[in-house]
Formats: structure tokens, C-alpha cells, sequence
């Protein structure tokens, strides 16, 4: 499925597609970790899946509030923005874990060509990595390379390096590489080039 997608010829449906594919591979991991949560899980299928979902009764979690984004920016809503920041605020206030759909909303977000949306997206990714709890085991690389800034980019790729996430030690030692360069030609002190360079080599073959 996700050969044919990637073939898609619409880029942006494309990308919905494939993320679409990802936080469904998150749902599939966590029930496979947790059968218990079954009916949690069924209505965000729903929420991604057709955009019909409801939240259970009571406040809706962080995750759900999520998915419900997801279903929004893929009916192309104007207000996704604003949700994120909301989901922002709600995370700095009661610090849940963090989840695949969090993580697929960051990627899309950051995706967007739309200022604010990429920036809703971007203040969003930057409190992935000090969420508590346990951690989705993949997604963290791809929006790593999604964010602008490059500190946030070099946590997200040390979390997916930790999860080892498939091309994660390779593009770390990638950047590293580059920086070791990038401070040679500045004329910085070769020993601090080299122990880049060593450490690059180090993470290659992790």
C-alpha cells in the first residue's frame, strides 16, 4: 500500500495519504501493546477514516483532539491553527504522552505551505521531546527532517536513533559530517573536527 501511494501523482493527497497510513500503523501498534484500549482505538480509526468519530463522554484526550486536526486539515479547514495551538496549551497543562497521531499532525502541519499552519506545526513538534511517558516508536525521523529549526531537528533524530527508526543512524551521522565540514571551513580547531568525524562514524554503525 504504501508503494502505490508513494506513486500518487497529487503530491498533497500524497502526503495526507501517507500520513493517513502512519497514525494507522500507530493505532495498530498501540492495540497490539494494549488490547484494552479497543474501543479508544475504534473511534480514532473512525476520526481518520471518515471524519465521523466522537469523542467519549467528558473532556476529549489529547490524542483525540489530534486526530480530529488530522480530519481537519485533510478537509482542508481553516481554523487547524488555532487547534494546535490549543493542543499546545492543553499539553503544556496536563504533560500526557506523546502519541503517533501527535506526531502525524506535527509532520502535516510542518508540511504546509501555509505560514501559520507551519508554525502552529512547528511549536507543536518542539513539545514532543519533552513529553513524558512512553514514546511512539516510529515517526520521529521523517518530521525531523519536516522542522526548520535545526536544533528541534537534531532531538527529533536522537529520539528516532533511540527507537531505532530505519535510516535514523544514517542520517545522523549524515548532519554530523556536515557540521564537521562546516567547522573546517570556518577554521575551527581540527581536534573538534575529527571527533565529529569520529562520532559520525561511531553512529554509522550503530
Amino acid at each position: 500500500m504504501r508503494s502505490a501511494i508513494a506513486r500518487w501523482p497529487d503530491a498533497a493527497e500524497r502526503e495526507v495519504a501517507l500520513a493517513r497510513l502512519a497514525a494507522r500503523e500507530g493505532l495498530d501498534e498501540g492495540a497490539a501493546q494494549d488490547p484494552e484500549t479497543a474501543e479508544q482505538l475504534r473511534r480514532a480509526r473512525l476520526v481518520l477514516e471518515s471524519s465521523t468519530g466522537r469523542p467519549a463522554p467528558g473532556a476529549p484526550t489529547v490524542t483525540w483532539r489530534a486526530l480530529d486536526a488530522v480530519a481537519a486539515l485533510r478537509r482542508e479547514e481553516t481554523d487547524v491553527a488555532e487547534r494546535i495551538d490549543a493542543l499546545c496549551f492543553a499539553i503544556d497543562a496536563s504533560r500526557p504522552s506523546p502519541s503517533a497521531p501527535l506526531l502525524t499532525l506535527a509532520w502535516m502541519a510542518c508540511g504546509s505551505r501555509d505560514a501559520a499552519l507551519k508554525a502552529a506545526g512547528e511549536r507543536l513538534a518542539s513539545r514532543l521531546p519533552t513529553m513524558p511517558g512512553a514514546q511512539p516508536a516510529r515517526g520521529w525521523l521523517r518530521l525531523a527532517e519536516r522542522v526548520a529549526d535545526l536544533p528541534l531537528a537534531a532531538k527529533l533524530q536522537e529520539i528516532a536513533l533511540a527507537h531505532r527508526e530505519p535510516g535514523a543512524a544514517e542520517r545522523v551521522a549524515e548532519d554530523l559530517v556536515r557540521r564537521a565540514w562546516e567547522a573546517f571551513e570556518d577554521g575551527e580547531d581540527d581536534a573538534l573536527v575529527l571527533e565529529r568525524l569520529r562520532e559520525a562514524k561511531k553512529r554509522a554503525s550503530e
